[in-house]
């Protein structure tokens, strides 16, 4: 795969991109002659790297980012696009704690599949997997003090 190296300055809505370049040293050599010293530190040039189509994989395959909140015994709660995906960031799981009286948790998945079914149906083997290694147990009261 090839690295490009873009040369940034500011953040939000001052984002810049100042220039691209082949190799990470003609990139700091772009700094070094056109930067400024003595600005603020967040409008300061800077090297950022990024790998030419690492998506291809997942595009070719007709993969999306989706997210899903699946319910213990499979009730789909939530599903949609997961609008915040990074490239190079396939899957993350997480059990969210619902109550804290009444100790339940959901599951909220992200990562990629080639439809809502197919979201389904990874979401529901991660979920037969957590209950196997029993990892998310059952519901259980807890004492209120």
């Amino acid at each position: 795969m090839t690295t490009v190296f873009i040369v940034t300055s500011g953040e939000d809505a001052d984002y810049k991109i100042r220039g691209v370049f082949s190799t990470k040293e003609l990139a700091q050599q772009f700094i070094e002659i056109f930067g400024e010293p003595k600005i603020p530190t967040v409008y300061k040039m800077r090297v950022e790297e990024y790998v030419i189509d690492a998506a291809e994989n997942q595009l070719r395959a007709g993969l999306k980012p989706y997210y899903i909140e699946m319910e213990r015994d499979g009730r789909v709660i939530h599903l949609g696009i997961n609008p915040l995906w990074q490239i190079g960031k396939c899957e993350s799981f997480t059990l969210v704690e619902r109550d804290r009286f009444v100790r339940s948790w959901f599951l909220r998945l992200y990562t990629l599949a080639t439809d809502r079914d197919d979201l389904i149906r990874i979401a529901n083997e991660k979920r037969e997997q957590l209950i196997a290694q029993n990892i998310w147990q059952e519901p259980q009261q807890t004492e209120i003090l």
